[in-house]
């Protein structure tokens, strides 16, 4: 029979199938200590997952995309100007001799003697004139679209220990053997992150060049042939961001300013909303204001002169970002949990009691301007005193691991529960069905085997 190996493999929100290790089960069914059973431990085995959809089975879901709108070229070229002429070569003879040689040897072929000096010599004649600028170019210009979402993911180690009775030796042939497996849970760790979802529009430019330029003239006796250059353009290579949104914010141009600061930024969550009450003197009105973010006055019935109000609630939504991280809790589970405020809502205590009560103002508001988006006032607060509910968010996640185990045989074995001999067998390790062989194994033991450390390999002998 050969070593038992455990092999690993993760599935999510499944058995854990163990990985790890190398059981020299054969060697101890072979034999034990002092003829009585052997506990076999595997230590403790570790496994790991990353990844893991905190909604279902499976991976988590990732997804990035971009889109470009705008037009993208590649290698274009433009010509401008024109050379004229062209480069072709003459022969020239100042021999009247050879003219009358090269007849003879054309025509009788006899008696026509040496070829006589000198002989004709071939010139090149070069009539080109003008210049010609080319231009070349890459490029996109145009606008940028791009999105990612991340659907939430659950990250686990997890550490087991596996632990099995070895029988007495010998095992004879077609005797039940029953290892009475069990596993316990020795610890570990659960982490999971919540889904983000991201999307942007960004102003692409992108432009490189270079400029080819060559020049043809042909004076005689004084200048002839062409001249070439090249040099590159100064290229732009740019990515700018014009707005970014996240579960958090709007951003405007980010990362334009020093620190990759936006230009501007507009909160989409986490948001606050403030209710006062107040009064104005010219004309003399009561009323109530709802302030947003930054103090901008959303609704009023009061008029848009210097005013004096108290706060008497506010309330804040916002996107809850959990990120949990637990252990072991129980026996047999990994747990782990989290919270993150979604809605707080406070009534101003002393404000309340100023409007309603009659009570002698403890918090006051004086708005000088508040027009347009645009706002100008102070506040003083001699007592602040706030009471209200916080609702929040909790996530809990547990994991249950089990143990598993791929046993392969050498020699084929029956299997309780399965009808032939079997040379394999797969499932959880506390399931281990008896099985039995079809052979004696020996009853004295290898040469240099400890039994305390059933770990060794002994296919060299069972």
């Amino acid at each position: 029979m050969d070593d038992i190996r455990e092999r690993v493999a993760t599935r999510p929100n499944g058995p854990v199938r163990i990985v790890r290790g190398l059981l020299a089960l054969c060697a101890a069914l072979a034999w034990s200590s002092s003829g009585g059973a052997l506990l076999y431990d595997a230590d403790v085995l570790d496994f790991s997952s990353t990844g893991q959809s905190i909604w279902g089975t499976g991976a988590g879901f990732r997804k990035s995309e971009t889109r470009f709108v705008g037009p993208e070229w590649r290698n274009q070229r433009v010509t401008f100007g024109e050379i004229k002429g062209d480069v072709s070569t003459t022969t020239i003879n100042t021999n009247p001799l050879w003219a009358v040689w090269w007849t003879c040897k054309n025509t009788v072929n006899v008696l026509c003697g040496d070829e006589p000096d000198p002989k004709p010599r071939t010139i090149r004649v070069d009539t080109r004139n003008g210049a010609t600028l080319t231009l070349q170019s890459s490029g996109k210009v145009g606008l940028e679209f791009g999105y990612s979402i991340d659907s939430g993911t659950v990250d686990s180690q997890v550490q087991f220990e596996a632990l099995a009775d070895l029988p007495q030796q010998p095992v004879e042939k077609a005797t039940p053997i029953m290892l009475n497996t069990d596993s316990v849970l020795d610890g570990g760790v659960l982490e999971t992150r919540s889904p983000k979802v991201e999307a942007y529009i960004a102003a692409v430019m992108q432009l490189s060049g270079s400029i080819d330029a060559t020049a043809c003239a042909n004076i005689p006796a004084v200048i002839g042939g062409c001249a070439s250059g090249s040099t590159s353009l100064p290229g732009v290579d740019m990515n700018q961001r014009i707005l970014s949104v996240d579960a958090n914010s709007l951003k405007v141009l980010d990362g334009v300013l020093p620190g990759d600061k936006p230009f501007a930024e507009l909160a989409l969550a986490n948001q606050s909303l403030t209710l006062e009450a107040g009064a104005t003197a010219a004309p003399p009105a009561l009323g109530f204001k709802l302030t947003g973010p930054l103090g901008i006055t959303l609704a009023s019935s009061l008029p848009p002169t210097p005013s004096i109000t108290a706060d008497l609630a506010s309330i804040e939504v916002q996107v809850p970002d959990i990120a949990t991280r637990g252990g072991k809790s129980g026996g047999d589970r990994l747990a782990s949990s989290g919270r993150d405020d979604f809605i707080s809502a406070a009534l101003d205590l002393d404000g309340a009691a100023t409007i309603f009560g009659g009570l002698p103002p403890l918090g006051l508001n004086a708005t000088l301007i508040d027009v347009a988006g645009f706002q100008v006032g102070a506040s003083l607060d001699l007592i602040d005193a706030d009471a209200g509910p916080v609702l929040g968010v909790t996530q809990g996640f547990e994991l249950r691991p089990t143990l598993m185990v791929d046993l392969a045989f050498s020699n084929p074995v029956e299997i309780a529960g399965l009808a032939g001999p079997q040379s394999g067998w797969s499932g959880r390790w506390s399931d281990l069905p008896a099985f039995m062989l079809q052979e004696t194994t020996p009853s004295r033991p290898p040469s240099g085997w400890n039994p305390s450390s059933p770990t060794a390999s002994a296919s060299t002998w069972a």
